[in-house]
């Protein structure tokens, strides 16, 4: 199987926040690459209930590039793929979110969340969280 895993973080509550993004790259049912890339927001506002989430402080962005200077190295790894999240609705809302601020075209991909998929086919685990799951 074929897919590309994704992980956005967030500086704050807003969907088009993304300080971090990680890629893992899966072709044939193995891990053939892993991308992680800090983030500077747009706007430098950093909630602490994210920074506890993620350890990632506005010092750790301040120097590296917003995502609409790095998205032309990271589309190859989305377009025409499947793109697989735990919480893809949020993973999917924070690149639409994003793309939409810098006025960016969505790219053409399918994606499946490991969340639900979990909740159909695994239904005896007593929830859905990422560490029960795996």
């Amino acid at each position: 199987m074929n897919f590309v895993a994704i992980d956005f973080e967030t500086a704050n509550e807003k969907r088009n926040s993304p300080c971090s993004l990680g890629l893992t790259i899966v072709q044939d049912g193995k891990i053939i690459d892993e991308k992680y890339w800090l983030i500077r927001p747009k706007e430098m506002h950093f909630t602490p209930m994210n920074i506890i989430l993620h350890g990632i402080r506005p010092n750790d962005v301040i120097d590296v590039p917003e995502f609409n200077e790095l998205w032309p190295e990271i589309l190859p790894y989305l377009e025409n793929n499947l793109v697989v999240a735990h919480n893809a609705s949020f993973d999917m809302s924070v690149l639409r979110g994003t793309l939409n601020l810098y006025d960016i075209p969505f790219p053409s991909l399918r994606y499946c969340c490991t969340m639900v998929m979990s909740r159909h086919f695994f239904c005896y685990l007593p929830n859905a969280k990422l560490n029960t799951v795996t």
